[in-house]
C-alpha cells in the first residue's frame, strides 16, 4: 500500500508538469510528460483495485497518445508499466466506487481530453476547470491531500490557458 501512495505522487508531479507545458504551448512535450503521470496512476489504480480510476486514467491516456511521435517513448511507457505492475501488484479484489460527483468530473475530464485530441484548447481548459473544482471536493471529500493539490494546479493552468495569461515568474504573468 504504501509503494502506491508513493508512486500516486510522483504521478501528481507529472501531470502537473505536463499540465504546466500544456499551458505553454509545449504539446508534445507535455504529453509525454502528462502520459507518465497516467501510466503511474492506471498502475496504482490496478494495485488497489479501483476500476472507477484506472478506466478514467486510461481513457485519458486514450485520448493522449496520438499527441506525440516518438516511438520509443511508447515502449518506455509499456516497460514502466510492466515494472510497476511487477513492484505493486495487482489487486486480488477489485471494486468499482463512483459517486456522483466524481462520475460528473471524470466525464467532464475525458471529454476534455477528447477536446484536446481535436486541438480543442479553451474547450479543453473548460472542461478540465469544471472537472477539477469537482474533483478538489472529491480530494477533500477522501482526505487526498496529492489529488486536492492536483486538481487546485489543473484549475489554475485551466484559467491561465482561457485567459491566455502566461506566467514568466513566480509572481509575475503576460498576456
Amino acid at each position: 500500500m504504501e509503494a502506491t501512495l508513493i508512486l500516486n505522487v510522483f504521478a501528481m508531479f507529472f501531470a502537473m508538469v505536463g499540465s504546466a507545458l500544456f499551458v505553454h504551448g509545449r504539446f508534445e512535450e507535455g504529453a509525454k510528460t502528462f502520459l507518465l503521470g497516467n501510466t503511474m496512476n492506471i498502475m496504482v489504480a490496478l494495485g488497489v483495485g479501483d476500476v472507477a480510476f484506472g478506466l478514467c486514467q486510461a481513457v485519458l491516456a486514450y485520448y493522449t497518445l496520438p499527441m506525440y511521435k516518438d516511438k520509443k517513448f511508447s515502449w518506455f511507457l509499456t516497460a514502466m508499466a510492466a515494472i510497476l505492475g511487477l513492484v505493486i501488484g495487482i489487486s486480488s479484489g477489485f471494486h468499482f466506487t463512483l459517486d456522483a460527483v466524481s462520475a460528473v468530473g471524470a466525464g467532464l475530464a475525458i471529454y476534455g481530453s477528447y477536446a484536446m485530441s481535436k486541438q480543442r484548447w479553451n474547450t479543453m481548459a473548460w472542461m478540465w476547470i469544471f472537472a477539477d473544482l469537482l474533483f478538489i471536493w472529491v480530494g477533500i471529500q477522501h482526505g487526498l491531500i496529492g489529488l486536492t493539490i492536483q486538481s487546485v494546479v489543473f484549475v489554475y493552468h485551466g484559467i491561465l490557458r482561457v485567459t491566455g495569461v502566461k506566467q514568466t515568474g513566480l509572481f509575475t504573468f503576460t498576456k
